[in-house]
């Protein structure tokens, strides 16, 4: 079988060949990757590797979960690899005192329903390191239209993506400050619609908001945008409202989980993702850039072709080697427009948020006027960073636990879960009610707003040959959550609403219904 070397980012990826492992926020993939245990007659075989992280938990509401995914190759073409959507064909060797629990992540592909990754995490309550080794993810090669040599020899790319199971609980929408969801108060029937709400909507069910027969559009109650009535006349069944339970990404998407989404697509795909298309150039908003712009270190290394697909790296220092420490790998990218949002979150299986599940993980069952992510009004922006573009960057400046108001200092976005430390508090990591990290702050999240034709559906791994996504239903009006690097204080509030953003200000995380 074939045995594949490593290396590891936030979203961990193992590339044929290479023996370097690079740590970020602690998970990590501690040996190679092999495909073990071939069934020639049922067509499967096994993705087997060693897993391991720092400081999980799992207490009575929530838990942190390690998303894993591949991709597969026999001519240089990355395809999504389909696991088996029984989670009790999965299993750990050795588990070292932590019993694990597996939650497969299934799409319907075609006529059936396809395992696009697994969500691994602790079993039982608990708090620490996790070491888990010989983890066996049963991969049904024949479902991905491959015969038993092909998979014997395939290629593999291995990705892990930090998660934080946000369960089914009621919420309160909106938040009392300028900007948020215009809600009605329907203690007076004749007051007026407010940009300062003084009716908290809670949502306490899947059909609760059109539990009293609001309508998202006209006149007789219900939701706002920021100028015009929703298009929508009812908010469907099978919009994502924030009630029920799913997965969301711990930090948002690095420049590093970039560069691997980058550099698994095809030369056509590249051209579409990315600004940067021309050896030395980096991302931003134009193609011509020549040195990093508001701390996005992507570069392009190799130029694509109509045959050959280019590469991308992360060189924050501008010195023209990629990779190096501090070359800002696992700092927030930003200038993702919302065409790449989308193709990431199809790409890895997951899927965009909607801008009520948003609200729901940022402040859980709290409704505190004007309140940030962590809970309380009390905010204090960076001002300079220390250990610029590395693994441990941090805030220079005693006390802040957000990236905002544009400091000359700064002038971008950081490592994510920068803020956090072993001692922190949850205002000072800056970290939500659930534990996800920078929901406010950094870089702006690209959410669903309220419509009538997202339907929730995760992505099926593969795009079209444009590099667009190939889920219709995610064409959509979004807003813009949580600020920026460059945002002033009140846009980083919980339940402030933006129809506007720029490009470098913009970056992204996914999301998956819990199955």
């Amino acid at each position: 079988m074939k045995t594949l070397g490593r290396i590891f980012l936030l979203s961990c990826i193992f590339l044929i060949g290479s023996s370097c492992l690079l740590n970020a926020n602690n998970v990590q993939i501690t040996s190679g990757v092999t495909l073990t245990g071939q069934d020639v007659t049922n067509d499967y075989i096994y993705v087997t590797f060693d897993i391991a992280w720092d400081n999980s938990w799992r207490d009575a509401t929530n838990w942190d979960a390690v998303w894993v995914f591949f991709k597969f190759s026999n001519n240089n073409a990355w395809k999504h690899g389909y696991l088996s959507t029984d989670k009790t064909e999965y299993s750990i060797g050795t588990n070292n005192g932590v019993v694990p629990a597996f939650s497969v992540g299934s799409t319907t592909v075609g006529s059936g329903s396809n395992g696009m990754g697994v969500f691994i995490y602790r079993n039982a309550e608990g708090a620490g390191s996790v070491n888990w080794q010989t983890v066996k993810l049963k991969w049904y090669y024949g479902q991905n239209g491959l015969n038993d040599e092909q998979a014997a020899n395939a290629s593999i790319k291995l990705f892990a993506i930090e998660m934080v199971y946000v369960p089914t609980a009621s919420f309160e929408l909106g938040c009392g400050s300028t900007g948020g969801f215009f809600t009605r108060n329907y203690a007076n029937s004749t007051t007026t619609y407010s940009t300062i709400p003084s009716y908290y909507y809670t949502i306490g069910s899947e059909s609760a908001i059109n539990a009293r027969g609001e309508q998202v559009s006209g006149s007789s109650g219900g939701f706002l945008s920021w100028s015009n009535y929703y298009s929508a006349t009812t908010i469907p069944a099978s919009f994502p409202k924030g009630y029920a339970a799913f997965y969301c990404m711990k930090y948002e998407i690095t420049q590093e989980q970039y560069v691997e989404f980058l550099n698994s697509l095809q030369p056509a795909q590249q051209s579409s993702r990315v600004s940067a298309v021309t050896v030395g150039k980096y991302m931003s908003s134009a193609s011509t850039t020549e040195s990093p712009q508001y701390r996005n270190g992507i570069r392009c290394m190799v130029v694509p072709t109509t045959t050959t697909a280019g590469t991308w790296g992360c060189d924050l220092n501008g010195n023209g080697t990629c990779g190096e420490s501090d070359d800002g790998q696992n700092v927030a990218c930003n200038y993702i427009r919302w065409s790449d949002a989308i193709a990431y979150a199809d790409w890895a299986g997951l899927r965009p948020m909607t801008e009520l599940e948003y609200e729901k993980a940022s402040k859980g069952s709290e409704h505190i006027p004007a309140q940030y992510a962590w809970g309380t009004v009390n905010v204090s922006a960076v001002t300079s960073i220390s250990n610029s573009g590395k693994a441990d960057e941090v805030s220079g400046t005693v006390g802040a636990n957000a990236v905002y108001s544009n400091q000359a200092g700064v002038q971008g976005p950081m490592r994510v879960g920068c803020f956090a430390t072993g001692v922190s508090s949850r205002e000072s990591a800056g970290a939500s009610y659930y534990g996800i990290m920078e929901l406010s702050g950094n870089v702006a999240e690209q959410t669903v707003y309220v419509t009538s034709t997202f339907d929730g559906v995760a992505g099926d791994g593969e795009l079209y040959s444009n590099g667009n996504t190939d889920i219709s239903t995610w064409t959509v009006g979004i807003s813009y959550r949580g600020g920026s690097w460059a945002s002033d204080a009140s846009s980083l509030q919980s339940g402030y609403r933006s129809s506007t953003s720029s490009g470098e200000c913009n970056g992204f995380r996914c999301v998956r219904t819990a199955q």
